[in-house]
């Protein structure tokens, strides 16, 4: 019975701003910490080669930047108010067809985009790591398929952090947190478990197997709340409003990625270990998340949609 209620406190929406900033901050602290604990394992199982270190980090660069272009900023920014906005108009079949034209397109784009650079993958290697390459060319064909592994582990975040988008403007919000710690858990998982016999691909394994435990926790919460997905209709035209209200975003990440590949990777990698420098932004990351990221999730699915041009999108 305590179990049960247990398991019901945290299946519920949490429709406070406290319930919501509670459970976003303690799983969002745990989940932080994994990662950290994470980066610390990688450490103590390659940081007797800063090569194959400096190389993983390069790897995630594009894999995780193609995400974040296509699919999080779209969700994060613009997905969560025009959702709000449909369902407090009682437009609830409208809201589904948002999700599955957003859900068919993202991961249409995202494929089409990760074939590419899957093919290419030792091309993008060595644009985005030459500094590391020149030193080590056996480090080309490492980070090629490094890169590869890990756009297979991002294409399970293209439904699941859509699922995720779909819980918080609903405020479910603790399944949507404890996502990304199970992924930290599969990617620790496999840094321990793997690296003996696959070096360094064993991180990029628990990826992937951290992306698809990221996924799967989200689905029984998806049948709970009844999500139907319109596979009918794939062309809902407000995908576009979404599309419109994160392109400001979207410019930005783009900026940014090409800011940390030609900027810090190139310029700065003569000076400094790529592994270092990267601890050193993990750990900012950690402090600005997990003491804003909580009040930005409720706002996001509280935020009415006419004032989120205005407000939100250009401050």
């Amino acid at each position: 019975m305590p179990a049960k209620r247990f398991l019901f406190f945290f299946l519920k929406p949490q429709n406070t701003f406290l319930s919501a900033t509670l459970v976003v901050m303690s799983m969002m602290l745990f989940s932080r910490i994994l990662g950290l604990v994470r980066y610390r394992l990688l450490a103590h199982f390659f940081g007797g080669d800063i090569t194959l270190l400096d190389s993983f980090i390069a790897a995630t660069l594009i894999p995780e930047g193609i995400f974040d272009i296509f699919i999080f900023g779209t969700i994060s920014i613009a997905f969560i108010p025009v959702l709000s906005s449909l369902l407090a108009q009682k437009k609830e079949e409208d809201g589904w067809r948002l999700v599955t034209t957003l859900l068919v397109s993202g991961m249409v784009i995202f494929l089409i985009v990760s074939l590419a650079v899957f093919i290419f993958a030792e091309q993008v290697a060595l644009v985005v790591a030459p500094g590391i390459i020149a030193k080590n060319e056996q480090a080309r064909a490492t980070i090629a398929n490094l890169i590869r592994i890990m756009l297979v582990a991002q294409i399970f975040f293209v439904p699941g952090t859509i699922l995720t988008g779909v819980f918080q403007t609903f405020r479910y919000f603790f399944i949507p947190a404890l996502a990304p710690v199970l992924y930290n858990v599969g990617t620790i998982l496999g840094i321990v478990f793997l690296s003996e016999n696959f070096s360094i691909y064993a991180p990029a394994y628990g990826m992937v197997l951290g992306a698809i435990l990221f996924l799967i926790v989200q689905l029984p919460l998806a049948r709970n709340i009844g999500m139907k997905l319109t596979l009918h209709d794939l062309f809902f035209s407000g995908a576009w409003r979404v599309l419109s209200l994160s392109f400001p975003r979207t410019i930005t990440l783009v900026f940014n990625l090409l800011r940390l590949v030609f900027l810090e990777h190139l310029w700065l990698k003569p000076f400094y270990q790529l592994f270092l420098l990267f601890m050193e932004k993990k750990i900012w990351f950690f402090l600005s998340r997990f003491f804003c990221q909580p009040f930005i999730s409720f706002f996001l699915s509280s935020f009415p949609y006419q004032l989120f041009w205005r407000y939100y999108a250009f401050p």
